[in-house]
């Protein structure tokens, strides 16, 4: 895949989340103060990925020479990208965020394991991952009063 191409791509999925982090910040409640409030931090920030995004697309294109990336580990990053989907639409449509995170945590440190297949492998993948969801849980739930 060539630079250019690569740079367009990731850009133009840059300018779309900024552009709906910018519409979804519409969506906070106000406060008394009708100059600022919780939405005008996300907004400006939202305003600035896409302006700093047309202006890196500006400059890849005013460059002369391309160059070819090389992706070693494509299927890799697919296998990544599929499973954080899975886990996102999973957790939108069915919810159950704490089961779903320690399945997703589950299978992306297991898979990413070199080590090879034992009952040592899948119990210590098991236990970081359980322990991990149950920081999280005891973070946001317990001490922050953020549910998911």
């Amino acid at each position: 895949m060539s630079y250019k191409l690569a740079t367009y791509i990731s850009l133009l999925f840059i300018v779309g989340l900024g552009i709906l982090f910018f519409v979804l910040s519409f969506s906070f409640t106000s406060t008394l103060s009708k100059y600022v409030g919780p939405a005008t931090f996300p907004q400006i920030l939202s305003f600035l990925i896409v302006v700093f995004s047309v202006v890196s697309f500006i400059t890849t294109k005013k460059q002369k020479h391309d160059q070819k990336i090389e992706l070693p580990n494509f299927r890799i990053i697919a296998r990544t990208v599929g499973v954080i989907l899975l886990f996102i639409l999973a957790w939108e449509f069915i919810g159950l965020f704490y089961i779903f995170s320690t399945i997703f945590v589950f299978s992306l440190l297991y898979y990413y394991n070199n080590a090879k297949h034992s009952r040592k492998k899948v119990l210590f993948t098991l236990l970081i991952s359980v322990s991990l969801v149950i920081f999280v849980y005891v973070v946001f739930e317990l001490f922050l009063k953020i549910s998911f």
